[in-house]
């Protein structure tokens, strides 16, 4: 695979909904936080509760998203890793490349730094990682005037997923809370 050279990796990054406000040279300060990495069949990208720490963007590939080891999703463009745009500390799925793929990686600190510039795409990356299990993805779509709306139709699908991500995570702090009243 090639390596990107710096304009290439620009003209992706204006390709990316979410960023369409985001002026060039904004966009161009990520340049050095950036790296392109490439992912083979069955390749882990980032687990389940990892420290989220990295944004990714999908140039080419399909990567399947898991949740407690059930399938929700094979999203083949946008972002992944959403979770570090957000604050969330910890990723809420796993990401696997489901074939050869080839992703751009954001520093975390960097993506940060940048939305402190634009604080509407918190919101347009929150959409975007509940896009995940969602069978119409122009349901949940950044779009150059911000506007998104959730259908009732799927509506269902979405508290399903939402829910998936946050029993475990209840759970894990529910026990977490028990052992400290037990110590002390």
């Amino acid at each position: 695979m090639n390596i990107l050279q710096d304009n290439e990796i620009l003209e992706h990054l204006k390709q990316a909904p979410i960023f369409f406000n985001f002026s060039i040279q904004d966009l161009a300060r990520l340049l050095p936080s950036i790296q392109e990495q490439n992912y083979s069949i069955g390749e882990e990208i980032f687990s389940e509760r990892a420290e989220a720490n990295t944004l990714y963007l999908i140039i080419e590939g399909d990567v399947r998203i898991t949740s407690n080891q059930c399938f929700v999703d094979t999203i083949t463009e946008g972002f992944l890793g959403e979770e570090v745009a957000i604050a969330q500390p910890v990723y809420l799925h796993q990401a696997t490349a489901s074939k050869t793929t080839k992703l751009l990686s954001f520093d975390g600190t960097a993506i940060t730094k940048l939305l402190t510039n634009y604080p509407n795409s918190k919101q347009d990356f929150s959409f975007s990682l509940l896009r995940l299990g969602i069978e119409d993805k122009e349901i949940i779509k950044p779009t150059q005037n911000n506007s998104k709306k959730l259908e009732k139709a799927e509506f269902k699908n979405f508290i399903g997923w939402l829910f998936s991500c946050l029993i475990p995570i209840a759970a894990r702090h529910g026990e977490a809370s028990r052992s400290r009243v037990v110590r002390d």
